[in-house]
């Protein structure tokens, strides 16, 4: 693979509006672009028990009431994969394997701030139960053509839609 793929967005929940267009002065999609806050996150993949359909695993914010991939920022000193493997077992209860750096995303966040996420392609090698807390109170599976009536915000909605491309052989829908 050449890198990961960038894809932008005003931040909507829902729909397709304002895909990919500038939402400031600074053009999101320009590489160059400053951002004021860099997170990173997981593409989880597995291929369903049963159904043999690629799923990938979400979560709800209760504070948002939105369904998003999970993510989150890095604590001092960690690398980008070391973050997202982290958020992710944090968000999930999955411990998980990472691969390469598989898509960026690049949106105004809620509070206005130019946000960039990295993700990372990974499977789970274990899972722990996790309680539902205020930042999270549920994490699911779902197959690649249940994902866009799902996730919240149309940046994420761009990310799933190339996802069979993305992962490549990997993927079945």
């Amino acid at each position: 693979m050449s890198g990961p793929r960038l894809f932008t967005s005003g931040g909507n929940r829902g729909g397709t509006a304002d895909l990919g267009g500038p939402q400031t002065l600074d053009d999101p999609a320009d590489p160059d672009s400053p951002v004021d806050l860099v997170a990173f996150g997981g593409i989880v993949w597995r291929t369903g028990p049963g159904s043999g359909q690629t799923e990938i695993a979400i979560v709800h914010r209760p504070t948002y009431g939105d369904w998003s991939l999970p993510k989150g920022k890095p604590e001092a000193g960690e690398t980008g994969v070391e973050s997202a493997l982290r958020e992710v077992e944090e968000e999930t209860g999955l411990a998980c394997r990472a691969g390469e750096e598989l898509a960026v995303t690049r949106y105004m966040d809620a509070d206005g701030r130019r946000k960039e996420v990295h993700y990372f392609v990974m499977t789970a090698v274990s899972a722990a139960r996790r309680d539902p807390d205020n930042e999270i109170d549920v994490t699911r599976w779902a197959t690649i053509n249940e994902l866009p009536g799902l996730l919240s915000y149309d940046v994420d909605q761009q990310l799933v839609a190339e996802l069979p491309a993305l992962l490549g052989t990997f993927v079945t829908r």
